[in-house]
């Protein structure tokens, strides 16, 4: 039974960090956004782990992150205001810049120290989850909102973390919503918010 046990915490992701708050933009969420709000499209291209440290909760990488917008639908400068929730752009490029008609594709090169939402509660069995949340506080979901999916969320096929493996990588894209729930609050007070995902296992 112990080796079963034991067999089945190596084969399952079993983690209780917690997932980063933030609200999803459905359909009636776009609605009430309107017609003219932007949809960017983000993604993530993890190069490199500097410093995976799950004990001290720090961690450092250095990444590819991507946006892909219409040229007329929002400037370079307000997509280039990112920040990163849980922690901090210690390097950023200025923005490689390819344009296809009019749409346009910004890419910095970047090196982050972050945080994760980790708990201990299963140790030593437990797997964890590093939620890497891009923020936009320059604009409003009503002006702008990010959209992702797992395929723009991709890893160096050499990268490598000590004692760890990478599981499963996902992606969430939403808005932050302030806790007086009034459009007037919600269009003063809210952002976007890009949730990329790294699931690690023992």
């Amino acid at each position: 039974t112990v080796i079963l046990l034991f067999g089945y915490s190596l084969a399952s992701f079993n983690t209780t960090d917690l997932s980063p708050e933030f609200s999803i933009i459905d359909a009636a969420k776009q609605k009430e956004f309107g017609e003219f709000t932007v949809k960017v499209k983000t993604g993530l291209y993890l190069k490199n782990f500097t410093k995976f440290d799950i004990l001290n909760n720090q961690f450092v990488f250095d990444a590819l992150l991507w946006f892909e917008y219409h040229s007329n639908e929002i400037m370079l400068e307000n997509i280039g205001k990112f920040s990163v929730d849980n922690g901090k752009v210690i390097n950023k490029s200025p923005p490689d810049i390819r344009v296809f008609d009019d749409v346009v594709v910004a890419t910095y090169d970047i090196r982050i120290d972050c945080k994760a939402n980790l708990d201990f509660e299963k140790f030593p069995f437990e797997d964890h989850k590093l939620s890497i949340v891009i923020t936009n506080n320059a604009v409003t979901p009503y002006e702008m909102f990010f959209i992702v999916d797992n395929t723009t969320f991709n890893v160096a096929p050499d990268l490598n973390i000590s004692n760890w493996k990478i599981k499963s990588l996902n992606t969430d894209s939403g808005y932050f919503a302030p806790a007086v729930d009034t459009k007037s609050a919600d269009k003063g007070s809210s952002y976007p918010k890009a949730i990329f995902t790294v699931n690690v296992q023992k």
